[in-house]
């Protein structure tokens, strides 16, 4: 049997501005790894293999230290997961109009 649990959490200010830093980083790194895909793509004509991301992840944790405090290596690693994804299902959405993925936008937590 499953069950679930359904939890609010309340943040304190401190709190509040390490969250959105986080999600803010997340989406700095997402972005950067659609982008990386997208050039690859145009060069190679096929979309980067998940070791080649990897190999991406750790340049990028290397060179941005500050994502040290907000981020863990294993989120990153989450992160480039979805990555290649989001390319291979560009264009199948709204109509399989074609496209390319959309970054995400930066977004506020509500108050």
């Amino acid at each position: 049997m499953y069950r679930s649990l359904k939890m609010r959490i309340e943040p304190d200010s401190e709190q509040r501005k390490v969250i959105e830093a986080s999600f803010r980083y997340h989406c700095y790194v997402y972005n950067a790894l659609i982008t990386a895909c997208k050039s690859f793509y145009r060069s190679n004509g096929r979309l980067p293999s998940q070791f080649d991301l990897n190999k991406l992840c750790t340049r990028i944790w290397h060179n941005c230290p500050f994502l040290h405090r907000y981020i863990y290596q294993n989120a990153m690693n989450e992160t480039f997961r979805h990555s290649p994804n989001a390319g291979r299902t560009a264009g199948r959405g709204r109509g399989g109009t074609g496209g390319s993925p959309r970054e995400r936008p930066i977004r506020r937590m509500p108050s």
